[in-house]
């Protein structure tokens, strides 16, 4: 019963129902680390939180 057997039989029992992780925001927030919830659940993390809850719009900010 080691970490990396868990994680094997995790991963099969993941494939053998034909889940998609990518498609699932929960396991898509899990992989990276940002918070999932309404946007008052969101707004008190980032008022409680040493860092951002979710992440940054992509990009350049917009002048002006």
């Amino acid at each position: 019963d080691t970490p990396f057997a868990r994680q094997a039989i995790y991963r099969t029992s993941l494939e053998d129902a034909g889940h998609d992780p990518a498609g699932d925001p929960i396991e898509a927030a899990l992989q990276r680390g940002w918070a999932l919830g309404d946007a008052a659940f969101i707004a008190m993390l980032g008022d409680h939180a040493n860092r951002r809850p979710t992440p940054l719009r992509r990009g350049r900010p917009a002048k002006g």
